[in-house]
């Protein structure tokens, strides 16, 4: 593949370019990822970045990115806009349906940082508003925390006992 559609390509040379690449400059990286990771270093482990961007997404497309931004621009939680012609051929309509979350019928834990931006407190708030979302948060909902993180923080932290004290419970029953 030439790569033409993804925002990361995928592959391992291309991976371990970026990753020796932010071994080198670390800082770099963190202006790169910022939009989306939101990396602080004083509460992540900055040292554990180089080997995240070594798995970085395989092979997100440019599609992604603009069904988020149409979320964000129309202000819908719903599916993919292909125009108004193509919406007729998909969807038999001329606004792509929204996501009925009512549909959703598992247990799930939330958890949140407050330095997140891509997952912003508003959105989380919205999702958790049933009478908004839709979503059955009075029966699934068996776990919601906010933490002073950011996007990446989940994953990065320095400590890393939020998971094996708050979430581990919860994976094992």
């Amino acid at each position: 593949m030439t790569g033409l559609y993804n925002i990361y390509q995928d592959g391992f040379y291309s991976m371990y370019a970026f990753a020796s690449f932010c071994k080198l400059a670390p800082h770099l990286c963190n202006i790169i990822d910022e939009g989306y990771g939101n990396y602080n270093g004083t509460i992540d482990n900055m040292a554990r970045l180089p080997v995240k961007f070594m798995h970085t997404p395989a092979g997100c497309g440019w599609r992604n990115l603009m069904h988020y931004a149409q979320i964000i621009w129309s202000g819908k939680f719903q599916r993919y806009d292909f125009g108004l012609t193509g919406n007729y051929a998909k969807y038999r309509r001329s606004t792509p349906p929204e996501y009925d979350l009512s549909k959703i019928n598992v247990k799930m834990a939330v958890a949140h940082g407050d330095l997140d931006r891509l997952a912003n407190t508003k959105d989380v708030n919205w999702l958790l508003d049933q009478k908004r979302s839709g979503l059955n948060v009075k029966d699934l909902l068996v776990y919601k925390a906010t933490y002073h993180f950011g996007h990446g923080t989940f994953m990065l932290a320095q400590n890393m006992s939020y998971f094996s004290d708050d979430f581990m419970p919860i994976i094992k029953e």
